[in-house]
């Protein structure tokens, strides 16, 4: 008891006697400003942008961001390209666009015909220039109606005809003056312009209006010669009081369109709304893509394989049919070549192209939605540029890779909506075809996506468990410690 007394007066003497040596130890000490601790980041904790404990964070935003850029560089330089290149050097391709010239004028006194074909040939045929073929007039014995036919299936771009006897027409005028001289019947100039109106406006149509323009000069200069030489001044004066124009303008060239492309929505179909039948295509799919799930795993696969395309084929049979409606209601004629069923041909023709780029776009889009979403997009422009470039340009003025563009469901499309609207070559059953094709091989080919997507789910799936079941272990370690 005593010893207890002894301790707690030690205890007592030491808290209150013992306070200069500890006073002096704890003022040895450096004084540091109290802080609270900063703890790691959590799910609810903010740190400043450039805290030490962000630093791992803006390591991967960077390496995140250099990736993107990366993969978005090479697709943009990729597939922009497929669109640039088909407009590459295309200046240098004219002379594949062929013009046929057929000389009805080739008696042993003729020289107009003669002269025109000199000329022509003078030209030396370069690359920018329009390919002149001169046809052997037996080929046709002057059966006009059967050249513009041809040249309406596109045998050739456009033909040149030279009058039978424009020389000697010429000669009698100028014996005989008429106050009725009409010289524009001598060389004529053929066309369809809706084959493709772009390309007859822009590059045709402006160079035979040049050749028309330097023919017609050198033609004056040597018809003006011609007549002082053969004339004398009473004579000359004569013409000219009678019919000045067998001397200022003995010759040119009339131009005549066999197909007049007509009308604003005809460009709008054609041009833009080729374009938009891609994207609706397009977005059918993440719009029917909850419809399926439904089924998906639910019924036996080869059944949902049946299910699933029939589906798509009905839905895209009444999205067609309100694509179709926006041309009819304003005022798109579709009477021109098959009467009043032309539009349900217009109907049919969208809808088995929408199936032919919505099925492929379906396909491509199962893969990368599930390995990789983000670059859906990419696939949408490639779709877009591949099918437009070689669509709205002939393919004689594209590179010869370009030439698959024959085997695309736009290029089809956009020749059977001409032969709709405007009566141009029809090769519907060949449109027809190639869109059965592409429905075809879509079909086949959504067997191993399907497959491939399963699998990959699958895979993903034991990676997931196998990385949640690695953590669990590593929590149970840290546990036992």
């Amino acid at each position: 008891m005593e010893l207890q007394k002894n301790e707690e007066h030690n205890f007592s003497e030491s808290l209150f006697t013992d306070n200069s040596s500890q006073s002096s130890t704890i003022e040895t000490l450096p004084q540091v400003p109290h802080q609270p601790p900063e703890l790691p980041l959590g799910p609810f904790q903010q740190h400043d942008l450039f805290s030490p404990h962000v630093k791992e964070l803006h390591i991967q935003i960077w390496l995140h961001s250099l990736r993107n850029l990366v993969f978005m560089s090479v697709c943009v330089l990729a597939i922009l390209s497929v669109f640039w290149g088909s407009m590459y050097g295309r200046g240098d391709r004219v002379h594949n666009l062929n013009v046929w010239i057929i000389n009805y004028d080739s008696n042993p006194n003729s020289f107009v015909g003669p002269m025109f074909l000199n000329y022509i040939e003078s030209l030396g045929y370069p690359k920018n220039y329009l390919g002149y073929q001169i046809i052997d007039p037996s080929s046709y014995d002057g059966d006009l109606t059967t050249v513009a036919h041809d040249t309406i299936e596109e045998k050739a771009w456009g033909f040149i005809t030279i009058a039978p006897n424009a020389s000697s027409y010429l000669v009698e005028n100028l014996q005989f003056p008429q106050h009725d001289f009409n010289s524009s019947n001598l060389i004529t100039f053929w066309y369809p312009e809706a084959r493709m109106e772009t390309v007859y406006r822009d590059i045709v149509v402006p160079q035979i209006n040049n050749i028309s323009t330097a023919f017609t000069f050198t033609f004056r200069q040597y018809w003006l010669d011609h007549i002082n030489s053969t004339l004398n001044l009473s004579q000359r004066t004569t013409i000219v009081e009678t019919n000045v124009d067998i001397i200022a303008n003995p010759i040119d060239i009339t131009v005549i369109n066999l197909i007049p492309f007509t009308g604003n929505i005809s460009s709008a179909i054609l041009t833009t709304g080729l374009i938009f039948l891609i994207i609706v295509s397009f977005f059918q799919i993440p719009f029917f893509a909850p419809v399926h799930q439904i089924m998906l795993g639910k019924v036996k696969f080869l059944q949902y394989m049946v299910y699933r395309p029939f589906i798509n084929y009905v839905s895209v049979l009444f999205l067609s049919l309100a694509f179709s409606l926006v041309s009819l209601a304003f005022q798109g004629d579709f009477t021109v070549k098959f009467g009043r069923a032309g539009f349900v041909v217009y109907w049919m023709i969208n809808f088995l192209a929408m199936n032919a780029l919505g099925g492929a776009s379906e396909n491509v889009g199962t893969i990368i939605f599930n390995v990789y979403p983000q670059a859906i997009g990419f696939w949408l422009i490639f779709w877009v540029c591949s099918n437009s470039s070689t669509s709205f340009a002939p393919l004689e003025l594209l590179p010869e890779v370009y030439k698959v563009g024959k085997a695309l469901p736009v290029h089809n499309a956009q020749m059977a909506i001409r032969t709709i609207l405007f009566g141009t070559k029809n090769q519907l059953g060949l449109n027809v075809g190639v869109f059965f094709g592409w429905v075809g091989v879509n079909y086949l080919i959504s067997f191993p996506c399907m497959i491939f997507v399963k699998k990959y789910k699958t895979f993903q799936a034991k990676k997931v468990a196998a990385v949640a079941t690695a953590n669990a272990i590593e929590t149970s370690n840290l546990e036992k410690f």
